[in-house]
């Protein structure tokens, strides 16, 4: 198997890659201390804009994923609804999905693709935009993005907490984190004061 040596967290990291099985260290969870998000806006599913400053004093769960994903991505988006359902009745925590695929996915297949994971627009946006700002937004997250084989786009497979001040907390990478962690972990930043 090939090996590829990514920046993630400030770690210099040598993980797996290959045909998606997505840039990162698989399985890692890294704390982050005062690591303020760069602010984006981008389109969300209902083609309405999306301001990451208006949600300030949320708790955000932000990962990358992209529609025509035939493997890693609807697996990741599985497990989030899985975290989603834990926190279900929790108010101040907002689910956050960015294509690194925005030539692809418009609102609108953004919109079909949410649906069977049972996302609604008010707790669980999927975004989008011009290729530049979802290009400067994954940077601001470290998001590495490459052409993958038959279309298919290599990136950095992680699933972001943000606390209510805009600060990176948690990076967890991979698609085989706990999700009752998550939960926990996102639980316990709201109680932040």
């Amino acid at each position: 198997m090939r090996r590829a040596t990514v920046l993630a967290a400030g770690l210099l990291v040598a993980a797996p890659a290959g045909a998606h099985e997505g840039m990162g260290p698989r399985g890692a969870v890294v704390a982050h201390r005062d690591e303020v998000v760069p602010p984006f806006t981008l389109t969300d599913q209902t083609g309405r804009p999306f301001a990451s400053a208006a949600e300030r004093g949320r708790v955000l769960l932000v990962n990358f994923v992209y529609t025509s994903c035939r493997d890693t991505c609807p697996l990741l988006t599985a497990k989030l609804a899985l975290v989603e359902r834990r926190l279900a009745g929790v108010e101040g925590v907002r689910f956050v999905s960015i294509t690194v695929d925005p030539m692809r996915d418009t609102p609108e297949v953004l919109a079909r693709y949410s649906g069977p994971f049972g996302a609604r627009p008010e707790r669980w946006v999927f975004l989008t935009g011009t290729a530049a700002e979802v290009a400067a937004t994954l940077e601001g997250f470290g998001v590495a993005v490459r052409p993958g084989p038959g279309g298919s786009i290599d990136h950095t497979v992680v699933t972001v907490l943000v606390d209510r001040q805009g600060r990176r907390r948690f990076s967890y990478f991979g698609v085989d984190f706990d999700e009752a962690q998550v939960a926990a972990d996102a639980r316990a930043l709201l109680e932040e004061k």
